[in-house]
């Protein structure tokens, strides 16, 4: 498959995950890696694809190879955005430690990014449990962490459920966020 086929598929894996059909960007993404396995546009399609599938281990699986792939080809760019990325899964699965370093990979090829520095800030103040109550009113970062949380320890499935359900609303609004840091 030559590179001109792959920005082909990527660009309807594109357009499926665009109209929301994940499984069609999934099918089309994992027909890419079958025949580029670097093409680290495809990992990083099934990684997004899985997240919005709510299968957060297989999108992180998925990050972690576009990762290495994006690593071995020194694309700072999209190492950038694949840390800050998988951090935010990190956070929802409650594996703090692992985001942080997600973080802290991001910050090396941005030093000094305001978001990625406030994120830090945060995961680092839900660790210590002497955080000041008024600093996490209406903070999304914390938002998305605790929902990570309670999703996490919920034991009923009503309360997974009603997680599931607000994760969309919540995962746009993260991902407008974002793209204001941009």
């Amino acid at each position: 498959m030559t590179a001109e086929n792959n920005d082909s598929l990527i660009k309807l894996a594109i357009k499926a995950y665009n109209a929301k059909d994940y499984s069609r960007s999934i099918e089309i993404c994992q027909k890419i890696r079958l025949y580029d396995k670097s093409y680290v546009r495809a990992y990083h399609g099934l990684a997004k694809s899985f997240a919005k599938l709510k299968d957060f281990y297989m999108s992180c699986y998925f990050y972690n190879l576009a990762i290495s792939i994006a690593s071995e080809q020194s694309d700072k760019e999209i190492l950038f955005k694949l840390y800050k990325e998988k951090g935010s899964i990190d956070c929802i699965l409650n594996e703090f430690e692992d985001a942080i370093s997600d973080y802290e990979e991001a910050l090396k090829i941005k030093p000094g990014n305001k978001e990625i520095e406030e994120a830090i800030k945060v995961i680092t103040n839900i660790l210590n449990p002497e955080i000041d109550e008024k600093n996490k009113e209406g903070d999304m970062f914390f938002d998305l962490f605790e929902s990570g949380r309670e999703y996490a320890e919920a034991e009923r499935e009503e309360e997974k459920k009603e997680f599931e359900e607000n994760y969309d609303e919540f995962f746009e609004d993260w991902e407008t966020y974002t793209n204001t840091y941009n």
